[in-house]
């Protein structure tokens, strides 16, 4: 598969937004979740329950977001919210889902997903740094691989103040030049950061004849 020539012309996009994370009730279940995180993650929890009984909401909200750290640096690299959309987001969650799974040859296939558990480097000046490459391919209904492109990007983010967990992707692929039928696509998003993590995303899809007026 050729990098250079690929079958699809691709546009991508992506962005990154900040986070911040509530917690709710405590049940029996929820308890023994807890007692299985690492170590950091816990006592963090632990001081974040204690602020918030007390009014200390910034001291609760810092503690979870540093128990956030630790388990995310434990996670391997995953997605979440991979759904198709209508039109390039313009912020991370800020999407709307395509109804059904029909292109027209003339229509964009966007996909849109979000990125979590990416390596993010702390650099000496104690700002965070991360990137990720991602490859697509199309394959037809009986799973022939049709083409696809490697190695887009590298999206790079670095000189963030703050840990990074709200980041998304938004991959853009023209298929006009594929006829009528089923097909999938498979997104594969690479850490760059530890190349050995990946993820791969795979979404059916069908290419549908224009309407005749």
């Amino acid at each position: 598969m050729s990098t250079k020539n690929p079958l699809f012309p691709v546009l991508f996009l992506a962005f990154v937004a900040v986070s911040a994370l509530c917690a709710g009730g405590e049940s029996s279940a929820q308890t023994n979740t807890l007692r299985q995180l690492p170590g950091d993650a816990l006592s963090n929890l632990d001081r974040a329950m204690n602020a918030h009984r007390v009014g200390d909401n910034m001291t609760a909200l810092e503690s979870i977001w540093a128990a956030q750290e630790v388990i995310w640096n434990q996670s391997p690299l995953g997605v979440r919210n991979a759904v198709f959309v209508t039109e390039s987001p313009v912020d991370y969650g800020a999407y709307r889902p395509k109804e059904g799974e029909d292109f027209k040859p003339s229509e964009l296939i966007i996909l849109y997903c979000e990125p979590f558990g990416y390596t993010q480097r702390k650099n000496p000046d104690n700002t965070y740094s991360f990137s990720y490459t991602w490859s697509f391919q199309i394959f037809d209904a009986q799973n022939n691989f049709l083409g696809g492109q490697n190695d887009i990007g590298p999206i790079v983010y670095d000189g963030y103040r703050s840990f990074k967990t709200e980041n998304m992707l938004a991959a853009t692929i023209n298929v006009s030049n594929i006829p009528a039928g089923s097909y999938s696509l498979q997104i594969t998003i690479k850490d760059d950061l530890n190349p050995a993590h990946s993820v791969d995303i795979r979404k059916p899809f069908n290419i549908v004849p224009e309407a005749e007026e």
